[in-house]
């Protein structure tokens, strides 16, 4: 007498499951990663490296300035950017987050930075999307600070775009 062993098959509608998922996550493995690894625990804030000067002119132009901290949170919903707010108190820095809806402990690493400064700061918001900005500078427009941003040279999508946020001192 002679005897067959059977493999089991597998159904075709769990490898096409499994199929699906795997497809799913290839695809959404890269999307999600450009949004960085920002968690809800709190800001992400990077000291800024040596600054470069350049010479300040009193007229329209470019302005020199040191950036002394940058700050990201994806909690943070600014619909403008751009514009330099006098940063010299712990009072100030709350009036400039507190629309803004920044989280608590953003708002004191700000606080706590702005203190330890000698020179007053400016806050701003430099960019809100899923990639760094490319650069940034200050300029003066009609006796007006301003912040032009040179946006990233390729934008990702993303489920939680991020907020910039950047302190400089203008010399």
């Amino acid at each position: 007498m002679t005897t067959t062993q059977t493999r089991p098959t597998r159904r075709p509608e769990r490898a096409t499951r499994l199929a699906t998922l795997l497809v799913a996550a290839l695809a959404l493995g890269p999307a999600l990663a450009a949004c960085g690894s920002e968690t809800d625990d709190g800001p992400a804030a990077r000291p800024s490296a040596t600054p470069t000067p350049t010479t300040t002119p009193t007229t329209d132009g470019p302005v020199t300035f040191t950036e002394v901290a940058t700050f990201t949170d994806t909690r943070i919903r600014a619909d403008e950017t751009g514009k330099l707010e006098p940063l010299s108190t712990s009072d100030d820095v709350s009036a400039w987050l507190q629309p803004l809806n920044a989280p608590a402990p953003l708002v004191q690493e700000v606080q706590e930075e702005v203190e330890r400064q000698d020179d007053e700061l400016h806050g701003t918001v430099l960019w809100v999307g899923c990639d760094e900005p490319e650069s940034y500078s200050v300029v003066r427009t009609g006796g007006e600070l301003e912040v032009r941003v040179s946006p990233p040279k390729q934008e990702s999508q993303c489920v939680a775009p991020m907020t910039w946020l950047a302190l400089v001192s203008v010399n």
